[in-house]
């Protein structure tokens, strides 16, 4: 069992740690929902899962070294939670194929990147207490933060690339309008008027026949 100041200062860590995940979960399940983003979402469940980590560590800290074993098992298990969602993220996608707003991607994932840099230096300082538990915990911290640096690339490509495929769709769709608008018109006289005087002078014709 790790000593009393050890014990003290790796709960007071990883409990503050807890809470800033849990209080930003909210924040970004919330806006994943409102722009329609997946890796947001996921992002999200991974905040969630961190909660449970830390909160596991603040317990099992004081546990005895068989029972902290049990609850290295425990944590392992909980690093699928973000893997489960990044699947249920990707087959939505799939079904709904919408690009999210690629400013709110980007702040979201930005405020994302703050709350996870400061959950590392936390708990990077509980490398040296010997506590295996504390040091998985600051490893998914940093790993968040890695995820994190890729949703903002992620949202910057949006945001750059985005607004050149929403020019090239209008050409596009321009260019196929085109040759419709030419067919409805000749020489600025609109079908309709060309059918009627095309009916005049062939009621003409039959008149002079006669």
């Amino acid at each position: 069992m790790e000593d009393s100041l050890g014990a003290q200062k790796i709960r007071r860590a990883v409990l503050i740690v807890a809470l800033l995940n849990l209080a930003y979960f909210f924040v970004e399940f919330a806006g994943a929902v409102a722009i329609g983003s997946a890796s947001l979402f996921a992002d999200s469940a991974d905040f969630l899962e961190d909660t449970a980590i830390n909160l596991l560590v603040f317990f099992a800290v004081a546990w005895p070294a068989a029972r902290r074993r049990t609850a290295g098992s425990v944590l392992a298990a909980l690093i699928l939670i973000p893997a489960v969602a990044a699947i249920v993220t990707v087959v939505t996608k799939i079904m709904n194929p919408v690009a999210p707003s690629p400013e709110g991607l980007t702040g979201i994932a930005v405020g994302a990147l703050v709350v996870n840099v400061v959950c590392a230096i936390l708990l990077m300082q509980l490398r040296g207490e010997g506590s295996s538990l504390a040091t998985g915990a600051w490893l998914a911290a940093r790993n968040d933060a890695l995820a994190n640096l890729l949703i903002i690339a992620a949202g910057l490509l949006t945001f750059v690339w985005g607004d050149r495929l929403v020019r090239h769709r209008r050409r596009r769709d321009h260019r196929r309008d085109q040759p419709l608008r030419r067919q409805g018109s000749l020489g600025g006289i609109p079908r309709g008027a060309r059918l009627c005087r095309g009916g005049f002078r062939g009621h003409g014709r039959r008149l002079n026949a006669a």
